[in-house]
């Protein structure tokens, strides 16, 4: 089973959650006609790209918020590694780990998009960057995973250091088992 983990390098700036979409999703993969294999030092291609992806353990995509492009091969990723048959679960940093459930009510269909989007505190480029993956991931029954710390944790830790995970109690699930984060050097 392959993790597909999709990861950003920028904090989102709070707003109220985006108001779900009249239209149906419309699917806007982008896919490249090349790719940069560091590896190899060599240009490719990307149906080469996903042959090697399809043999990982774990795909990590990073991005930057703001850019469709990578949202646009993200989802271009999960949709290549699942056509391959390669069983996917795509775990999302937008989501915090305490909306679990409403991420798996909605993928279930138990739930409508106005009031997932009401409980799972979406980012604020929810509708034109990561629906599409939502909307293919619930269609496909892929596993969508709620992976990132909550906010008011991460606040938490951030003013008064990592100690405060271990005082979680019960809340100590919403945070990663294991913490080796460097203490000096760049991070």
């Amino acid at each position: 089973m392959i993790a597909v983990l999709l990861a950003a390098v920028l904090i989102p700036i709070l707003q109220p959650p985006p108001q779900p979409s009249a239209q149906p999703a419309v699917v806007f993969s982008y896919v490249p006609q090349r790719v940069y294999d560091a590896r190899q030092k060599a240009f490719s291609d990307f149906e080469t790209m996903l042959a090697d992806l399809a043999r990982a353990d774990a795909v990590f995509v990073g991005e930057q918020h703001n850019d469709p492009n990578t949202h646009r091969l993200e989802l271009a990723i999960i949709e290549g590694l699942t056509r391959r048959g390669v069983s996917v679960v795509v775990a999302m940093e937008m989501f915090e780990r305490d909306v679990q459930p409403t991420v798996d009510q909605y993928a279930a269909g138990t739930i409508s998009e106005a009031a997932f989007l009401a409980a799972s505190r979406p980012w604020p480029r929810y509708a034109s960057d990561y629906r599409p993956i939502i909307e293919f991931a619930k269609t496909s029954h892929l596993p969508i995973v709620a992976s990132n710390v909550p906010r008011r944790i991460a606040s938490d830790v951030s003013k008064t250091g990592m100690a405060v995970v271990e005082g979680l109690g019960n809340d100590r699930r919403l945070a990663a088992r294991e913490l080796q984060c460097p203490t000096s050097g760049d991070y």
